[in-house]
């Protein structure tokens, strides 16, 4: 729409709500700044919006406290203004550049600002409008004018407040979803799926950087027998134990511990050689044993063990992420082998 056609519509409004309109319906509720040199005029505003019921109204004569009252300088809203009625006309400030100030805060971007303002030129109004500016009503005031055009700003304020809550709140439950579909049911530690994803992540970043990536497979030693002795609601039980036990060895943002499936575990360990990757393994396993989680029908001793494959590699060009996997899993099946509880590197053969 150009300018001219919005004047010509804006003046069959005023004309419309002149002739037909003999009762005001019951404003929404919102805190509205009135901005104007003119004391008369601020208190004529006032007058006119408390006279319907919009009780909350506040004043300034300068641009200056109106960037106060709205928190430009600290970028806070202290008086949560949901209407702005402005003069184009300030003594510190051009209307049109504080339009232009308000407009480039996020916070204050979607406040209507309705100008007040005797001046009709297109190019003043355009302007006005290009920076931000939602409506406009001309000097002298018609009441029914005013607190029609104010009565519609607030209505689309709250709606779009409305949206962007329901929005944020939309949003809120996308990434609840998400984490659940990242994290596993029993233990709450990242799913196979969360490890895939983050897997082929820092096995691409390590490839770019030419740094070392550690996997960590872990076992929990006769868990079928364990279940078999105690019952699956115990065998539970020491699952979630374990994955706790785990858990205190990702001691850096960037480490996973995930359940990799079944009664195994996986703990990825970016920027780590071997060495910093034993010390992890070794130190599960002392977690594990600290929990002193009775096991009598274990072949390696009174309470759950685990065992543990790592692997550590560099990456380099057409080396798949499985290949890291595969050779933590066979150093894993060499620690069951070797007689289970205990921690074996895998060596390239």
């Amino acid at each position: 729409m150009n300018l001219s056609s919005f004047t010509a519509q804006h003046d069959d409004v005023g004309d419309e709500v002149n002739k037909g309109a003999r009762e005001i319906p019951s404003p929404p509720t919102g805190r509205i700044l009135v901005v104007d040199d003119s004391a008369l005029m601020r208190s004529m505003l006032v007058s006119l919006l408390k006279k319907v019921g919009y009780a909350d109204v506040l004043t300034t004569a300068s641009g200056a406290r109106a960037f106060e009252l709205l928190g430009v300088a600290d970028d806070s809203n202290p008086e949560a203004i949901e209407l702005i009625l402005m003069d184009l006309i300030l003594p510190d400030t051009d209307g049109i550049a504080a339009i232009r100030t308000f407009a480039t805060r996020e916070r204050l971007s979607t406040i209507p600002i309705i100008m007040v303002t005797a001046m009709q030129g297109s190019e003043t109004l355009r302007g006005a409008f290009e920076v931000g500016a939602t409506d406009y009503i001309t000097k002298p005031i018609n009441e029914v004018e005013l607190l029609a055009r104010v009565g519609a700003a607030l209505r689309l304020k709250h709606e779009i407040d409305r949206r962007e809550k329901i929005q944020k709140e939309l949003e809120a439950a996308n990434n609840r979803l998400k984490q659940i579909s990242l994290t596993d049911g029993l233990t709450g530690l990242a799913n196979r799926r969360h490890f895939d994803q983050v897997l082929q992540g820092e096995w691409s970043r390590a490839l770019r950087n030419s740094t070392p990536l550690s996997l960590i497979l872990v076992d929990v030693d006769h868990f079928k027998r364990f279940n078999d002795t105690y019952g699956h609601q115990e065998g539970d039980s020491c699952l979630t134990d374990v994955a706790e036990a785990l858990g205190e060895c990702a001691n850096r943002s960037t480490d996973l511990v995930a359940r990799y499936g079944g009664e195994e575990f996986a703990l990825i360990l970016p920027d780590t050689d071997s060495a910093g990757a034993c010390a992890v393994g070794e130190r599960l396993l002392t977690n594990v044993t600290a929990r002193a989680i009775p096991h009598g029908a274990s072949s390696v001793g009174p309470i759950v063990s685990v065992s543990a494959g790592i692997a550590s590699l560099v990456p380099r060009e057409g080396l798949p992420a499985s290949a890291l996997i595969a050779a933590a899993d066979e150093a894993l099946y060499q620690a069951k082998e070797a007689g289970r509880g205990r921690v074996v590197l895998h060596t390239p053969r």
